[in-house]
């Protein structure tokens, strides 16, 4: 059986997903078939694609409670929604112009026309299906899982405070020491999650037994952080966690060698395509300071293989000569304008495609570190050097579900996700990390620190 426990929090991205397919096939089929900008069935499923693909970029398509309960819906909220909707027609209708004049007649523009007028109501509907949902939602207050920890309250804080991490507001957490829980009612609960296994007496054992034959879940609670938060925060691991778990002979691995292929295959065309912007950037960089347009450092990366890292330099020059390697913080004075705006949009850590396509890293994977403070945090945080199995990445699971890292905290917390990845990786997973990196360059999140 395969194990894909990221997907199970998107069941409600699929669900929006698999609604806005209906409405894109439905219009076309009850009034536009007898239209010819569409001449077969791969091109209908491949701009369907397109536009879903388009729509979940720009976070039209959402996977949280939080953006279908939506309480204070206000203007603001709205001109928002609507504006991304009016971009993603443009994106779409752009794109079917390029294929349209790639593989079709020019004498053909009344297919264009038609086109762009499918697209609009299919817009139009799919703008007004998600106001409905938000109206729906917003009526109800959402509905919370009821969870038992069954554990010491010294666990229980720890768990909730990992909770408030991945800000999540649909569970509710209670928790019994097993010594307190022989009279209590189980049936209140919709799942529960044990700390320790060996701490259970029989009874209990029954009692939860009879519950999980009925089909409610019961997680250890490392299970559970990997299914609920898909990450593995290091408190709750123990020493078998890495003989249990961790990928041996990784390079044995097919997925490896296809994921070394398209590494390969999409470096090089995104090289070829990011060209005219590094270009752009050269300029920039020079006009500002006239100082050097790319910045080395040395970084940690498949077993701790030392790499040499390039990027489009983003600070003043010698700006660590006094301090040493230190995390980059809020408002950092040391940052260029230039720099400020290439660190937001991510476009600093393009020329690392150079490594990509020699090996050293990868599309995707855990970030490189520098090795000064991967030595210091490898004393501080258990498992850490689990990373160092897996060729790093231009960006990764803890890059696209936390912000960046400028702490102890902050390190601990992309290492669960590192851990997370490291464990379910998949060719699939890696697709899904893609499209949220997409995601969030043109949203331009998650590229500065927390403070």
């Amino acid at each position: 059986m395969i194990k894909l426990p990221w997907l199970r929090s998107r069941k409600r991205l699929i669900v929006q997903a698999i609604i806005n397919s209906f409405i894109f096939l439905s219009v076309y089929f009850l009034r536009f078939e007898d239209n010819v900008f569409f001449e077969n069935k791969f091109e209908i499923f491949l701009f369907l694609f397109v536009w879903i693909i388009i729509s979940y970029i720009l976070g039209l398509l959402s996977t949280s409670l939080e953006r279908l309960y939506v309480r204070n819906f206000n203007i603001l909220q709205l001109l928002r929604d609507l504006f991304k909707n009016l971009i993603s027609y443009f994106l779409v209708g752009s794109l079917y112009i390029i294929y349209f004049y790639l593989f079709k007649s020019f004498n053909e523009i009344k297919n264009i026309q038609n086109f762009f007028c499918f697209l609009l109501i299919v817009s139009t509907l799919s703008f007004f299906f998600r106001l409905l949902f938000k109206y729906i939602f917003s009526l109800y207050s959402p509905r919370k899982e009821s969870w038992l920890l069954i554990a010491d309250e010294e666990i229980f804080s720890t768990l909730k405070s990992e909770i408030e991490i991945n800000k999540i507001d649909f569970i509710d957490l209670t928790f019994k020491t097993p010594k307190n829980i022989s009279n209590l009612n189980l049936n209140f609960f919709n799942g529960f999650i044990i700390s320790d296994s060996n701490l259970l007496d029989e009874n209990l054992i029954k009692k939860l037994k009879k519950k999980f034959i009925k089909g409610i879940p019961i997680f250890k609670i490392e299970n559970w952080c990997e299914y609920v938060l898909n990450r593995y925060p290091v408190m709750f691991l123990n020493k078998n966690f890495e003989n249990n778990y961790f990928i041996k002979n990784i390079n044995s691995n097919y997925m490896f060698r296809i994921k070394r292929i398209g590494d390969l295959i999409f470096g090089i065309i995104l090289f070829i395509f990011c060209i005219p912007i590094f270009i752009i950037v050269t300029i920039l960089i020079k006009l500002e300071d006239n100082g050097k347009v790319f910045y080395f450092q040395t970084r940690n990366g498949i077993f701790e293989k030392k790499i040499n890292l390039i990027k489009f330099r983003t600070m003043k020059e010698n700006a660590e000569k006094d301090s040493g390697p230190i995390w980059s913080k809020r408002n950092d004075k040391r940052i260029t304008k230039v720099g400020k705006f290439l660190r937001l949009t991510r476009i600093d850590e393009l020329p690392q495609l150079l490594l990509v396509i020699k090996g050293e890293m990868s599309l995707i994977g855990p970030r490189p570190e520098r090795p000064e403070i991967d030595n210091d945090l490898k004393i501080k945080i258990p498992f850490y050097s689990e990373r160092f199995n897996f060729k790093p990445g231009l960006s990764g699971w803890a890059q696209v579900n936390y912000p960046y890292g400028s702490s102890l905290k902050d390190s601990e917390v992309k290492l669960s996700y590192d851990l997370f990845y490291i464990r379910n990786f998949s060719l699939l997973l890696d697709f899904l990390i893609l499209f949220k990196t997409l995601k969030l360059v043109f949203n331009a999140k998650g590229a500065l620190p927390n403070s």
